[in-house]
């Protein structure tokens, strides 16, 4: 039985290896951490329509109809919104990807 822990595409975590080795690994793992993240930010840009008006309908249901005006007091105030939520999101969404990644990384040792 051999005491090498392999993740799920085969690749051997040894706790033995030499630092370089080790930061080789963790180089690889940052590098698909922001690939998620980029892919999760890019899905929730898509759908970000949809966030915005989930954390806007419960204020717009308790308001009276004359009442409910989105402020904007910035040009910015919007985009930033948007970007802001679907940052958020996409880190919520790939973030059980990418914890796995990090506790790949930390067990062998």
């Amino acid at each position: 039985m051999s005491s090498n822990r392999t993740d799920d595409k085969g690749e051997g975590f040894d706790p033995a290896l030499p630092i370089m080795e080790h930061l080789r690994q963790l180089t690889l793992i940052v590098k698909r951490c922001a690939v998620a993240s980029l892919v999760g930010f890019t899905v929730a840009w898509i759908f970000r329509e949809k966030i915005t008006w989930f954390f806007q309908a419960p204020l717009v249901e308790n308001i009276k109809p004359d009442q409910a005006k989105l402020v904007v007091q910035k040009a910015t105030d919007v985009f930033m919104l948007h970007m802001n939520l679907s940052f958020y999101f996409g880190l919520l969404f790939v973030a059980p990807y990418v914890l796995y990644q990090i506790w790949n990384f930390i067990v062998p040792g």
